[in-house]
């Protein structure tokens, strides 16, 4: 029965995504930088653990048509000799949002499109939000002086959990997805092997 259940859920989830879920908007909403005074003991920053973490929640309205993932994304640095780790040297935060909108209703009920979408939307609003967060904290590290903040790429992303779900917020891991044995998960292949 819990296979019919799952087979019966990737059925409406790819009918909600063949062409009636759409990304409307990615908005950085606020954000900030503070450069505290134990960073000018740290002569450009080398000596510097960068740190981090991700908060949100999903919201969807009643009739399934609109949802929004809110984020608040933190990094921070430490400095690696530093005994207490509450002292940081700087502070970047991001609050980002995604918009995101049905066209029809993909043949399901009300109802039936939250409670997808409550699914959905925290497996791939990072992705959309990612690069915005990239670009701001490469921005604020510059202002602040900072060498090149460069925020990996996102590749086989955690999953973050809602944090009405969660409490705070977590991450948890996110299991590869390859459609065929020939994907490389979304990585390139050199050209030779093309």
């Amino acid at each position: 029965m819990a296979k019919r259940e799952s087979s019966k859920h990737k059925e409406d989830i790819k009918s909600l995504l063949s062409g009636h879920l759409h990304l409307d908007a990615v908005e950085f909403k606020s954000g900030t930088f503070e450069r505290y005074d134990l960073l000018d003991e740290y002569e450009n920053g080398t000596d510097l653990i960068t740190n981090g973490d991700i908060k949100f929640e999903v919201k969807t309205s009643v009739d399934g048509n609109l949802s929004f993932a809110l984020f608040t994304i933190r990094s921070w640095g430490t400095p690696k000799a530093e005994a207490d780790p509450s002292r940081n040297a700087y502070m970047i935060t991001g609050n980002i949002r995604t918009r995101y909108s049905l066209s029809g209703d993909a043949g399901l009920s009300p109802e039936r499109r939250v409670e997808l979408l409550q699914d959905l939307i925290p497996k791939i609003c990072l992705n959309h939000a990612w690069p915005f967060w990239r670009q701001f904290v490469y921005d604020c590290g510059q202002k602040m002086g900072l060498p090149a903040m460069i925020v990996p790429l996102l590749v086989n992303a955690p999953v973050p959990v809602p944090a009405t779900e969660a409490g705070e917020g977590k991450t948890s891991p996110q299991k590869e997805r390859r459609s065929d044995p020939h994907s490389t998960g979304g990585r390139r292949k050199p050209l030779a092997e093309k």
